[in-house]
């Protein structure tokens, strides 16, 4: 909360790797361009790490300069995208330190074991209960086989141990699911659970099944018809050697002990030890030529075995967004409002002549853009319990308690548009178990005791344009301006399982 009230640039990154970000980008982002570049500091999540400021030392921030930082993106059914917040602060920010071994070395390995991830989200299984995890997988698996290419290269040729292939799959139908796991077309185990639980599998896979180049994962359903699954995630993690590809390469060193990464195509090349994300430090290395392409010598810092990541200046890459905060403080217990309105910044100017009409009427009224919530209540990550923590705070603390409130955008069982359908969540929803299925529920939000009755009275603007946000706004005034604001129109539902005829019925008798 701190955070979002003040003066700030928000980072967000969707992918993990060292990010670069210069001075002419933040000072148009709506960074101060007289701020002291030795007072910068990085936070993500409430916590301070460490980063890289290049030029501080004479306290001046110019065109030349930049900030770096290794940055990790989010994984979750809203977003993935984790915001890292940079802030003038009243002393030193921390910087990159380094990570040394100052022991005796010795010669390294040859190899280390390298992952490569297939997490496809493709279908959308409703009928899913899982709670909070996702409900998008990947292709069906059947008795009619299912393929995957991996590419892999940089293969140790005399390799240590064998290679390893980690299955996950999801159930759909009931009952036992077999699996046949095949690499290059040669069986490696089978992958066995029931119902809609998902199936694990850890299955070894010898290094000479597998080549540089293109590799191919069969799937196939061992039990017939009514055997189906969706696939989770495959990985395959294999022994590659110290090469970088495309100059970078992220790989694990045990400690003392020395390694050559090569295959860079310039220099500098920066060695960092991001074991621990939010608090990576910089290794020293030596580089030499090598042939054609450059090489760092390395010795793993300690303690333990060590990830580090090796690059050169062509890597760095450029944050998704970089933009200023509008400072917020919806947290504060001097906010008073009998309806809050939140709404996607799209949309706010319709929504600011909603408000001023239903302050017209003798309400009043809070309007809040949702990115100030997910700044304020979840670090700037998108969330519907950001919006649900605004509305326990407000009934908790403001001076005036909301009794009512609108949501201004439309909202998709798919945020993160894997279905690549285009923009259509503005203002999530909350996905809810049901006894049948997964569902949409606005209600959730002002559900603040979980008895399923709403203490705050919840509506939608389900709008996708501006245009469609003008138009339904003028609607609604247009309505309440006739006569027709004295009635209402009950919508009956078929009577499968409940009599909502007569429920109508009894309501219009009120």
């Amino acid at each position: 909360g701190q955070l979002a009230a003040g003066s700030a640039i928000k980072l967000g990154v969707s992918a993990e790797g060292w990010y670069r970000v210069d001075q002419p980008t933040l000072i148009a982002a709506g960074l101060d361009p007289r701020v002291d570049p030795r007072r910068l500091q990085l936070f993500v999540e409430g916590r301070e790490v460490p980063l890289v400021v290049t030029g501080a030392q004479d306290g001046r921030l110019e065109p030349r300069d930049a900030i770096e930082f290794y940055g990790v993106g989010l994984d979750t059914p809203w977003t993935d995208i984790r915001t890292y917040w940079l802030v003038e602060g009243q002393q030193a920010g921390q910087r990159v330190g380094g990570n040394e071994w100052r022991g005796r070395t010795q010669p390294g390995p040859a190899s280390f074991p390298y992952t490569i991830t297939w997490q496809p989200r493709e279908l959308y299984f409703a009928a899913l209960r899982n709670g909070e995890a996702d409900n998008f997988f990947g292709p069906v698996v059947s008795s009619w086989p299912t393929e995957q290419p991996f590419t892999l290269s940089n293969l140790d040729p005399t390799p240590p141990g064998a290679a390893q292939l980690d299955v996950t799959l999801q159930g759909v139908t009931d009952g036992p699911h077999a699996v046949d796991v095949q690499v290059n077309g040669m069986s490696v185990g089978t992958v066995t659970f029931d119902g809609q639980a998902q199936g694990r599998a850890s299955l070894s896979v010898s290094s000479s099944q597998l080549h540089a180049g293109a590799n191919v994962v069969t799937l196939t359903a061992l039990g017939g018809d009514l055997d189906v699954s969706l696939v989770a995630t495959v990985r395959v993690t294999y022994w590659h050697t110290y090469q970088a590809e495309e100059d970078v390469l992220r790989g694990s060193v045990p400690a003392g002990q020395e390694v050559t990464i090569g295959g860079f195509s310039t220099r500098p090349i920066y060695v960092v030890d991001v074991t621990e994300p939010d608090a990576v430090r910089a290794v020293p290395g030596q580089v030499k030529r090598q042939g054609s392409s450059f090489a760092v010598t390395v010795a793993g810092p300690g303690p333990g075995t060590r990830t580090l990541l090796a690059f050169t200046d062509r890597v760095a890459a450029t944050p998704a967004k970089v933009q200023v905060n509008q400072p917020s403080r919806w947290q504060s217990g001097t906010n008073r409002a009998q309806v809050v309105m939140i709404g996607h910044p799209a949309f706010l100017p319709s929504l600011a002549t909603l408000k001023a009409w239903r302050e017209q009427q003798g309400w009043t009224v809070a309007l809040i853009d949702v990115e100030d919530l997910y700044d304020e209540f979840s670090f700037g990550a998108k969330s519907p319990w950001a919006l649900r923590a605004l509305v326990q705070t407000a009934r908790a603390r403001w001076a005036q308690p909301p009794s009512f409130l609108l949501l201004g955008g439309d909202a998709s069982f798919d945020p993160r548009d894997f279905q690549a359908m285009g923009e259509t969540d503005f203002v999530p929803t909350k996905l809810i178990d049901t006894d049948m299925m997964e569902t949409a529920s606005d209600d959730w939000f002002g559900d603040l005791n979980g008895d399923g009755v709403a203490e705050v009275a919840v509506g939608r603007l389900s709008v996708r344009t501006a245009e469609e946000a003008t138009t339904v706004v003028q609607k609604l005034i247009g309505y309440d301006k006739t006569s027709a604001a004295r009635t209402a129109v009950l919508v009956a539902d078929t009577p499968d399982s409940l009599d909502f005829e007569g429920a109508s019925s009894q309501l219009a008798e009120l």
